[in-house]
């Protein structure tokens, strides 16, 4: 039988060596982690109980992961590809499942992952595959903008841009002014600048469900 919450309540520093395994309650709050995951967070197992990923490093991408445990907890099944943006960054390839007490209620989920080490071209995929779901850089961007801003990291231009977003030069022209809105920048060039202090390079935008 698979250990309950209150397992991990009582022993949240999990003895796991490859990857990662995390356990959260309900809240999404950590419960329980590896020693894998302090390398992400900075922080050992017993210093992460009871905060969330809204106070860790990648906090501006927490709604990235809540939205998986929210669909785990809602019956849903299937593992993704998420970025992690920590004190190390890395694309994982993360399982979920929902973890329950000992009456057999759900009470939050428990997850394992390990980092993708291989760099993925996404230049094929638009965004409309039903195993394709576009996140968010953490910049309120619509799920076309997080396409085109993708693809502008990656160094493509305007019209390279447009095919592989499926969309006109001009609709690239509005989308591209009101990601620099977001960012509050005036220029191309910073908002290049921006996406990089920011670490974006290193994020996919997408969940991929599998």
């Amino acid at each position: 039988m698979d250990n309950t919450i209150e397992f991990y309540l009582k022993n949240p520093i999990i003895k796991h060596d490859v990857g990662i395994l995390l356990v959260k309650d309900i809240q999404h709050r950590f419960v329980a982690s590896n020693s894998g995951f302090s390398i992400f967070s900075g922080l050992p197992p017993e210093n992460l109980i009871g905060l969330s990923d809204f106070d860790m490093p990648w906090s501006e991408q927490a709604k990235i992961y809540i939205s998986h445990e929210k669909d785990i907890l809602s019956g849903l099944s299937y593992n993704v590809i998420e970025p992690l943006l920590g004190i190390k960054r890395a694309n994982l390839v993360t399982q979920k499942k929902i973890i329950y007490d000992r009456t057999g209620l759900p009470k939050g989920t428990i997850a394992t992952a390990l980092p993708l080490d291989m760099d993925i071209d996404f230049c094929n995929l638009s965004g409309t595959s039903d195993i394709l779901r576009v996140a968010d850089y953490g910049m309120n961007l619509t799920k076309k903008e997080s396409l085109v801003l993708y693809y502008f990291i990656k160094g493509f231009q305007r019209n390279h841009i447009a095919s592989l977003a499926k969309i006109s030069t001009s609709a690239f022209d509005f989308h591209i002014s009101n990601i620099k809105g977001k960012f509050c920048v005036n220029t191309t060039n910073e908002l290049k600048d921006a996406a990089y202090s920011r670490g974006l390079q290193d994020i996919i935008p997408f969940v991929i469900k599998r």
